[in-house]
C-alpha cells in the first residue's frame, strides 16, 4: 500500500543514512518492493508506465526517489519528465512531483540548463491546464545546495508536499497518484515540455 511505502521510507531513511549503504535494508527496499507496490498501485491502466526506486549510486543520494516514467517520453530520471516522490534528507517530508530530468542537460549547457529547463516548466504547466492548481506546492529543495539546487527547481513543474506525520489516508494518497499520473498523461498527449 502506498501509504505504508512512503511512511516506511520516510521513517527509516534519516537511521540509514548513517549506516553503510552496501546491501543495506532500506536501500534495498527503495528499489526492489517499492517500485513493485507502486507499480500494483498505479493498477492495469497505467501498466505501460516504468517504476523506479532509487537510493543512490554507490552512497545514499541527497533525495532518495520513486519515478513514474513514461516510456515514451523518458527511461530515466536524467532526461525528459516524469513523475516522482522525492524524499527529503531527514525523511520528514515527501514530494510527489512532476519533474524534469536535468542531468544530461546540466552536463551539454551547463549552468544555462536553469533556463531552458525554467521555460520548459512553464510551458508544461500551462499545456496542463487546472492540475497546476491542484499541485500548487512551491519547490523547496530536498538537500541540494547552490547550482544543483537551481537546477532542480528549474525542472519542478508542479508538486504536492506531504508531511510523514500528516499523511492523507491511503484513498487520499491514491487520489491524489492518480491527478498526477493524468496530468502526465496530458503533457504527454500535449506534446511534452517544448
Amino acid at each position: 500500500m502506498l501509504r505504508d511505502v512512503i511512511t516506511h521510507i520516510g521513517s527509516n531513511i534519516g537511521q540509514a543514512r548513517k549506516s553503510e549503504f552496501a546491501n543495506h535494508p532500506l536501500a534495498n527496499y527503495i528499489r526492489v518492493d517499492a517500485p513493485a507496490a507502486l507499480r500494483r498501485d498505479l493498477g492495469p491502466e497505467n501498466s505501460g508506465f516504468r517504476v523506479k526506486g532509487s537510493p543512490g549510486k554507490g552512497r545514499w543520494a541527497n533525495s532518495v526517489w520513486l519515478g513514474i516514467f513514461n516510456q515514451r517520453v523518458t527511461h530515466s530520471a536524467t532526461v525528459g519528465y516524469y513523475v516522482v516522490y522525492a524524499f527529503s534528507p531527514s525523511g520528514d517530508r515527501v514530494y510527489l512531483a512532476l519533474v524534469q530530468g536535468n542531468s544530461s542537460l546540466y552536463d551539454e549547457q551547463g549552468v544555462e540548463a536553469a533556463v531552458i529547463l525554467e521555460q520548459r516548466s512553464v510551458i508544461a504547466r500551462e499545456r496542463i491546464g487546472a492540475f497546476k492548481e491542484y499541485f500548487s506546492d512551491p519547490f523547496v529543495p530536498l538537500g541540494q545546495r547552490g547550482v544543483q539546487a537551481r537546477i532542480h527547481e528549474a525542472g519542478y513543474i508542479v508538486g504536492k508536499c506531504y508531511d510523514l506525520l500528516l499523511l492523507p489516508s491511503e484513498e487520499g494518497l491514491l487520489n491524489d497518484l492518480q491527478i498526477m499520473v493524468k496530468a502526465y498523461n496530458l503533457l504527454v498527449a500535449e506534446g511534452g515540455v517544448e
